[in-house]
C-alpha cells in the first residue's frame, strides 16, 4: 500500500503483478458456505453414508431445530423463489392463496389446476446443528460441528425417535448429549431423487462418556438457529405478490432467468451471492456431462399447463430442464427430494 507518491511510484515493480493476483481471485469460484455439511453421494452409484449426531438447542436458544417454508418453482424461463411468510405464524402468502383458488376451484381435479398448484406448493425446510461422527466421502469432516439442512423425511424419523408409535419403544431425544442417539444418514437414488428411507438411529448412548467438558466444547461451537427465522429473511406480502404475478404472467424482464440469479438477487450480501452462486456453479460442474431432458411438447401439457405458459414455444421454454435445474434442486436439498 503506497502512503506517499514516491512510493506508488517504487511500487510500480509489483502493481501489475498484485492487479493479476486479485484477477485471479475474482475468477475463481468461492466454495459454498462452510458452515453447511452435506452428504457425499458416490456419483455411480448415487448411494451415500455418514453418521452423525444432532446437537441440543444453542446458546439462548430453545428449539434444536428451525423450519422454514420456501416457494420455488420454474415458469416462463424465470424462477419464483422465496421464503413463504407462513414460516412465521399466520401471516398472509400470495402464493399460497393463489394455489388454494387453484386447488378448490370448480373442475380443478380435472383441468390439470391441482398439478399446477402442487408444483407451487410451499417446501419445507428444517436446519439444525450436528457434530459428524462419521463421513467416509470427506474424512477431513469428522469431529467437526455443522449447519444441517434436511427436509420432512428426516424431521418424521426425528419425531418417531422422540414420540414412538409403540409401547415397547422407548421415547428418546435424539438431541441430548448424555441420552440421545447417533443418525445413520442412508441415500440412495429412487426416481430421480434422492431417497432416504433407509436412514435409522442407532441405540441411544452418551456423546462423549464422562467427559462433560468435551461436550461443553462441542456446545460452544454450535451456530445460531433463530437467523434462520429473523424478519430480514421474509418479504412483504406486495412485495412477494409482484415478483409472483411478473414469473406466472412472464411480464417484465427483471425476473431471475436462473437459479443462480434469483440467489445473488436475494443475498444478504455480496459475499453471501459469492458463496451461493458458487454452490450452484459446483453442483452444474459435476452435472455438466448430464444430458438435457427433452422438452415437454404441447400435447403433454393440461389445459391449465398451457394456458399458465400463453403458447406452445413459451411452454416449452417453461417446462425445458436445463442444468440450472439441477443446481436448485442442489442448493434446496431435501426440501425438493422429500416433498
Amino acid at each position: 500500500m503506497s502512503t506517499n507518491f514516491s512510493s506508488l511510484r517504487s511500487a510500480r515493480a509489483t502493481a501489475l503483478a498484485k492487479l493479476n493476483d486479485e484477477i485471479k481471485k475474482e475468477n475463481t469460484k468461492q466454495g459454498a458456505d462452510e458452515r453447511f455439511w452435506k452428504l457425499g453421494v458416490d456419483q455411480k452409484t448415487k448411494v451415500g453414508y455418514a453418521r452423525l449426531r444432532f446437537l441440543p438447542a444453542p446458546t439462548g436458544e430453545d428449539v434444536p431445530w428451525q423450519r422454514v417454508f420456501s416457494h420455488a418453482f420454474k415458469l416462463n424461463s424465470g424462477w419464483f423463489i422465496e421464503n413463504c411468510p407462513t414460516t412465521l405464524g399466520q401471516r398472509p402468502c400470495p402464493v399460497c392463496e393463489a394455489n388454494s383458488k387453484l386447488w378448490n376451484g370448480p373442475g380443478a381435479d380435472k383441468d390439470g389446476s391441482q398439478d399446477v398448484a402442487r408444483e407451487r406448493k410451499r417446501k419445507l425446510q428444517y436446519f439444525c446443528n450436528v457434530l459428524i461422527i462419521e463421513d467416509p466421502a470427506h474424512k477431513e469432516n469428522e469431529g467437526k460441528v455443522f449447519l444441517f439442512k434436511y427436509g420432512k423425511k428426516i424431521q418424521e424419523k426425528v419425531q418417531e425417535l422422540c414420540n414412538p408409535q409403540f409401547p415397547d419403544q422407548i421415547p428418546t431425544n435424539p438431541f441430548d448429549f448424555w441420552e440421545g442417539a447417533d443418525f445413520k444418514l442412508k441415500a440412495q437414488q429412487k426416481d430421480g431423487y434422492q431417497n432416504y428411507d433407509k436412514s435409522e438411529f442407532a441405540e441411544p448412548k452418551e456423546l462423549f462418556p464422562g467427559d462433560d467438558k468435551a461436550k461443553e466444547a462441542i456446545w460452544e461451537k454450535q451456530y445460531s438457529l433463530t437467523a434462520f427465522v429473523a424478519e430480514d429473511q421474509f418479504k412483504n406480502y406486495d412485495v412477494i405478490e409482484t415478483r409472483f404475478l411478473k414469473v406466472i404472467t412472464g411480464a417484465g424482464n427483471d425476473s431471475p432467468k436462473t437459479a443462480a440469479d434469483a440467489i445473488k438477487r436475494d443475498a444478504a450480501t455480496p459475499e453471501d451471492a459469492k458463496k451461493l452462486a458458487a454452490s450452484i456453479d459446483a453442483d452444474v460442474d459435476a452435472r455438466e456431462e448430464k444430458k438435457v431432458r427433452k422438452t415437454r411438447t404441447k400435447k403433454d401439457a393440461t389445459p391449465a399447463e398451457q394456458e399458465a405458459a400463453g403458447t406452445a414455444e413459451s411452454y416449452a421454454a417453461a417446462t425445458d430442464v436445463p442444468e440450472d435445474e439441477d443446481a436448485i434442486k442442489s442448493f434446496f436439498g431435501e426440501m425438493l427430494d422429500e416433498n
